[in-house]
C-alpha cells in the first residue's frame, strides 16, 4: 500500500493540535483521509487530493452542481461461470495471477507491465482475495476507471 503516490499522510490542524491521518484504515474499517474527503464530496481529481481549498469555488454557493459520480462496472453479465478455491488457487503465480475482489475473480495478467504499483503488488494478491487492497485505494473514479478498462473479468 505504501509503494504508490495515492499513499500519503494528511496533517491537519484540530483545536490547535496537529492530527495525522493515513488515507486508509487496516482491513475493512472505515476511515483514513479518504474516507473523509469522499463524505465531505471532494473531487480527488482536483490537484489538493480531493481537499476542499478555502476561497475556491468548491467553497461557494454558486459551486456548480453536479451529478454523482456512478460507479464502474467491473462485471460481465454475459459471464456467469462459477470458479471453485481450487482453480483461483492454479493461478498464484507471476504467470497468470488471479485475484478475486469483491467476490469476483478477474485475471491481472495483461495489467503487470503497466499497473502503477509494480507487477508485484498484482502478483502478491496471486491466488486471493484483494478486495482490501483494492478497495482501500483504487475503488475511486480515477483508478477504477483504468484498471476495470485493463483488466480481464472471467
Amino acid at each position: 500500500m505504501m509503494q504508490n503516490s495515492w499513499f500519503r499522510v494528511a496533517i491537519r490542524k484540530e483545536d490547535g493540535k496537529l492530527r495525522f491521518e493515513h488515507p486508509t484504515l487496516p482491513a475493512l474499517q472505515a476511515g483514513g483521509w479518504m474516507d473523509r474527503v469522499k463524505k465531505e464530496g471532494g473531487d480527488f481529481k482536483n490537484g489538493n487530493w480531493g481537499e476542499k481549498i478555502a476561497g475556491h469555488i468548491e467553497d461557494s454557493s454558486t459551486a456548480p452542481i453536479t451529478a454523482p459520480v456512478k460507479e464502474v462496472k467491473m462485471t460481465n453479465d454475459n459471464v456467469s461461470r462459477t470458479i471453485e478455491i481450487e482453480e483461483l488457487r492454479a493461478h498464484d503465480s507471476e504467470e497468470q495471477p488471479w485475484f478475486v475482489v469483491n467476490g469476483e475473480v478477474y485475471d491481472g495478467t495483461a495489467f503487470l507491465k503497466g499497473h502503477p504499483g509494480g507487477a508485484q503488488s498484482i502478483i502478491s494478491a496471486a491466488g486471493q482475495d484483494a478486495t482490501d487492497e483494492f478497495v482501500g485505494i483504487r475503488m475511486y473514479h480515477v483508478h477504477l476507471s483504468l484498471f476495470s478498462r485493463m483488466i480481464n473479468p472471467l
